[in-house]
Order: C-alpha cells, then structure tokens, then sequence
C-alpha cells in the first residue's frame, strides 16, 4: 500500500506550509484551553494527522528502520508528514515558551481575545463538512454542552496564596491548574512566609525559603510542590497544588503504576480532540503537578509509565478516530464541531479581566475577536491558492 499522506507532501511549499501549522501547534500547547489538536483542525491537516498517528504499527516501524539501507521499500508510515510536523511542534514549543506565557500573563484578556476569534471561526470548517440532519445537530448539541462543563470545573477556586512579609500582606490567585506564580526581591526571601488556603482555612504554611530548592508537602487530599529559582536580580518562585482522590489501593506500588497508565491514555486522547487539552484532564485528575514533579526530579519509573500510558492512548484512540472518520464522518464531524463550541467557555475573554467591562473593553475585544477570525480567514484563502493537500479520509 502507497503512502498516502506523504505523495500530497512533496513540495517544498507544501512541507514549509506543513512546518508552519506545526509550529502553530507546538504554540497552542503552550496556552492554557486550546489544544495542538484544535490548531490541527483550524489548519486542515486534522484527518491527515489521524490517519498518519493510525498508521503506525509494528511491522511498519520495521518497514521504516530497514528504508534506511534500503530506500527501496515501501512502509505505510508518511514519515515525511510526521518528521516535518513533529519539527514545527518543537519548534513551535522552544521558541514561543517564553513569550507565550508572557502574554497570557501580562496581556490575558487580548491574547484569548484573538484566540476566540481563531476559534470561532475555525468552527465553519467543520460545521460545512457534516450534513445537516437532526441526528447531526442532536450530536453538536451534546458535545458542546458536556464540553462547556468539562472546561466550567475549576477546583481551585476556592484556594488563595498569601505571601507575607514583614508588615506586607499580598494575595495571589491559584489558575485552572492549581499553579500560582510570584517573584520576590532576594535579600527579602529569608523574610517570607507563604500560607496556602482553602475556603479561608490554612492548610499549608512555609516560611525560611532557600534560594534554588524546592518543597514539597502533603495533607489529606491536597498536595504542595513549590519552587525556589535564583534569578539575576530577584528571586523566582513557583507553586502548584493538587488535589488527589485516589484509592488506597491506587497510592502506591503497581496500582500507582496502573493509575498513572490510565491518567495518561486518557490525557493524551484528550490533546487529539479540539477543544480541550490533555494538561487539563491531568489537572482533573489531581496529577498534574505529580507528573510536573516526576519530570522536575527525573523520576524514571513515573516518566517511563507515563510514556506508554502516552503511546498506547495515542496509538488506540487514533484507530477510532479513523474508523469514525470513514464509516461515520457527518455524525464524527458534527461531534467535532460540538466540540470547538464547548471549548469557547474555556478562552471567553472576559474571563480574564479584572476590571469592570465597560464599552471600551468589548470593543476592544470585538476589534481583536475579528482579527483573529481574519487571519485564520487567510490562512484559508492561502491554502486554496497553494493546493494545500485535501484530507485523505
């Protein structure tokens, strides 16, 4: 069998085209409720990225690792397709890592402002590819209301971070993922205490801070990983809480194992659809900041679980996805379509500013909502003038 995917990627245009949506991804990753599989869908190469992930298999991967002495043979796997994109997606994550975050700390309001508009938009793409019977809209209606209250959960609202010092007293909000962040002149940090709340009750304190540690404490179902980093002139601290609900039997040994396996083939299944992301079903889970600090402190074994965890939901749920592409592909993309619906409570602009909204501030948002939704408009455009490849599903 031919590859498919990869004879509609040989140009050069279509691979820089390719590069670019990948990198597009990898940025997506990095913003708290769009997802790299939402960015795949907005820029058409969703069914494409289905069918590739779909296509790996054993005796393909044989096939591929025996191309390299033998160009000759032929393998299922559009390795062309993955390499490039997986290049972007690097990309994507390395070079916007900092700016990124950036933005969605000093300017939250503008930048889910545009990517509503992005959003928005992107949900025509879908919306036109399904048939418009009552079990189609039935499907779209479901979704987008379970998503709309998935991506309504926060079960952090009712913590707060207070940082004292001295006489000074400052609150800091804990985000969707139980993460709080704050910097510190250093000669203060000997000085700060730091008490974590819930519902107006201490449940953490920690006071005589040390540069470049961390700290971690546990009470009932709450847990605390906080990090200290020596900058140049101030001294940077990170926190994150998690909440926990696992069984006994799921705390420790080979059910920890099997916990963490199934955490993460859920995860990992959520980052393929648009509209939510995998790092918020993590949170959901009460294990995001447990795997947070298994990669901080190289836990091999968490990693390694957590990996195939990863591989087997990617490699089971794409099959799935496929199967549905091609027998159910109006009912699959009026699903989808609920999807990007739902995922608009997520990044609803005025979520995240703190002011009063006043007329200024909704024409504002209008101004940056309709520049996001022209510039995927010409992103469209560009790619009916390139011949962007149409999906192969």
């Amino acid at each position: 069998m031919k590859n498919q995917v990869d004879l509609e990627y040989q140009s050069i245009s279509s691979k820089f085209i390719l590069f670019f949506k990948g990198f597009s991804m990898g940025a997506a990753d990095i913003i708290p409720g769009v997802s790299g599989g939402t960015i795949a869908f907005i820029s058409g190469i969703y069914e494409h990225l289905i069918y590739a992930i779909s296509s790996i298999k054993f005796k393909e991967i044989i096939k591929l690792l025996k191309k390299i002495f033998q160009p000759s043979i032929q393998t299922e796997i559009p390795y062309t397709f993955l390499l490039v994109l997986a290049l972007g997606i690097g990309s994507g994550i390395l070079s916007m890592s900092r700016l990124i975050p950036y933005l969605m700390e000093e300017y939250p309001f503008y930048t889910y402002s545009v990517f509503f508009g992005l959003i928005l938009f992107s949900i025509t793409i879908p919306y036109k590819k399904m048939n418009h019977g009552l079990l189609e809209y039935f499907l779209m209606f479901i979704f987008a209301i379970a998503l709309f209250f998935i991506t309504d959960i926060n079960l952090y609202k009712e913590y707060e971070v207070i940082i004292k010092k001295e006489e000074q007293i400052k609150t800091v909000q804990l985000d969707d993922s139980g993460k709080f962040h704050f910097d510190i002149p250093k000669e203060d940090l000997s000085k700060v205490e730091i008490h974590i709340l819930q519902s107006k009750k201490e449940i953490f304190f920690v006071s005589d801070l040390q540069s470049n540690e961390h700290y971690t404490a546990q009470k009932d179902s709450t847990s605390l990983f906080l990090r200290i980093k020596s900058k140049e002139d101030y001294v940077e601290i990170k926190g994150n809480v998690a909440i926990e609900f696992l069984t006994s039997f799921l705390h420790q040994g080979f059910g920890r194992y099997l916990w963490i396996f199934f955490v993460a083939s859920i995860a990992i299944c959520a980052m393929i659809l648009p509209g939510i992301s995998g790092a918020y079903i993590l949170v959901l889970f009460g294990e995001y900041q447990y795997i947070l600090r298994a990669l901080h402190e190289k836990q091999l074994d968490i990693i390694i679980v957590f990996l195939m965890g990863v591989a087997t939901g990617l490699l089971s749920f794409v099959k799935l996805l496929k199967y549905l592409l091609q027998k159910y592909h109006s009912y699959t993309m009026a699903s989808l379509t609920g999807f990007l619906i739902g995922s608009l409570n997520k990044i609803y602009p005025f979520k995240y500013l703190e002011k009063e909204v006043g007329f200024h501030e909704i024409t504002i948002a209008v101004v940056l909502i309709l520049l996001g939704a022209f510039f995927l408009f010409l992103l469209e455009q560009l790619s009916r003038r390139i011949g962007d490849p149409e999906p192969p599903i």
